[in-house]
């Protein structure tokens, strides 16, 4: 059975009948739909989500599917043993990758199993993922598990990615336990080889075929890369087929129960509630001495900079800054390929364009790849042309509709390196 909607296909075969699949829509819908898939299917708005529900038997456990392009999904090696030990270091295992605090991420992980190696990691801004559960929870709906929606698809074979066309602007890919994301289809030739690249295990290609767009996309494949490309009907999990993914809602994040029936939890609710109405009353009594400890902390950091790096004449992020300070004093600045002479090959060009805002850094083996918004694709590629001026080789890996633009991401080499 499928589902089509704003060209948005959702295939539902094998889904268990008591459960219900949520699908927000992207940033490039409007804001107020919804898409659901499972016990039923169709779209719509808060007003109809709600009167659907309300046929539903109490019983109904709800999944919430979020855009890959909101979902930070990685992997490490975390020595620890104990799942309160994992989900403690994973938020910093990973804080190398992000430009942001860590703490305003919410940050699931899981080891599969014992002889894993590597800790499987999901992140999602907390005030996003906030924003999604009050939506919902204004209906009386609670999530029990929420999943990006890359994770939709069935686990692939070790040595296989696998590709669904969502729309004829976007494709889903998914390859590993729980590495995926979503791209714009335009990128599909620049992207793949970047990631078969990155992965030499995979060896083969696995291509939704339900979709009208399937041809052109085989076409592509083909241009992009020499690998094996098999047409397969892709059917979207079941409940028990997310149990290779890292479910996101964890830690103060975990609902009690994910049922559509909210009387057994209404007035808890309200409790709680009203003890947060103390606890934020308490507060305030404190709240000038707090303000005022937090200054002279903020001095102190400041005096300790300004000691430790007495050639920096202007401090904004200490943290930040003193991370680069550190980096430029191991590297000797001598390596064009290192972080910090890639960023500044990369500063020059972005000044330019100042409604360009930075979200993430991710630097690995002389590559740096960089998480950007931008007012349109058409700023973007200038950006990118800016950057090429330079002498480095810059290329957009992905790029996709936000609230306030467009988010993409830039990869950033020094010219002719592997």
């Amino acid at each position: 059975m499928c589902y089509h909607a704003d060209e948005l296909t959702y295939r539902t075969i094998n889904v268990m009948q008591q459960f219900l699949f949520l699908f927000q829509h992207s940033t490039s819908h409007a804001s107020g739909n919804w898409a659901w898939l499972g016990i039923a299917t169709g779209e719509g708005n808060a007003e109809q989500l709600q009167e659907m529900l309300a046929k539903q038997a109490d019983n109904t456990q709800v999944v919430l599917l979020i855009p890959s392009e909101e979902v930070i999904l990685t992997s490490a090696d975390i020595p620890a043993k104990q799942a309160s030990q994992i989900q403690a270091a994973a938020p910093f295992v990973i804080e190398e990758q992000l430009a942001c605090d860590p703490s305003k991420l919410q940050v699931s992980s899981k080891r599969f199993q014992n002889t894993d190696k590597l800790v499987q990691i999901a992140a999602v801004s907390r005030t996003y993922l906030q924003q999604c559960l009050q939506r919902l929870a204004a209906l009386e709906i609670i999530p029990e598990q929420a999943y990006a929606d890359s994770m939709s698809l069935p686990v692939p074979a070790t040595d296989e990615i696998l590709i669904h066309p969502q729309s004829s602007e976007r494709l889903l890919l998914r390859w590993g336990k729980n590495q995926g994301t979503a791209i714009a289809t335009e990128l599909l030739e620049t992207w793949l080889p970047m990631l078969l690249s990155e992965n030499p295990g995979i060896t083969k290609i696995q291509l939704d075929s339900s979709t009208a767009t399937v041809q052109s996309l085989e076409s592509r494949l083909n241009k992009a890369t020499a690998l094996e490309v098999i047409n397969a009907q892709l059917s979207i999990n079941s409940a028990e087929g997310y149990a290779q993914a890292v479910n996101l809602l964890s830690g103060d994040f975990r609902p009690a129960r994910g049922s559509l029936n909210a009387s057994d939890w209404r007035w808890p609710l309200r409790l709680l509630a009203a003890s947060l109405v103390l606890v934020v009353a308490s507060a305030l009594v404190s709240y000038s001495n707090d303000k005022r400890q937090l200054q002279q902390l903020d001095s102190n950091i400041e005096t300790i900079f300004r000691a430790t790096f007495p050639k920096v004449q202007r401090i904004e992020d200490p943290l930040i800054q003193a991370r680069q300070q550190i980096s430029m004093l191991a590297a000797g600045n001598s390596d064009r390929s290192s972080l910090i002479a890639l960023l500044q090959e990369f500063t020059p060009a972005v000044k330019q364009y100042p409604n360009v805002i930075l979200k993430a850094l991710d630097y690995r083996n002389g590559k740096l790849e960089i998480r950007l918004q931008a007012g349109n694709i058409e700023m973007l590629e200038n950006l990118r042309d800016a950057i090429k001026q330079q002498g480095i080789s810059a290329s957009l890996s992905s790029a996709s509709l936000a609230k306030e633009g467009v988010d993409a991401r830039l990869l950033l080499s020094v010219a002719g390196q592997p």
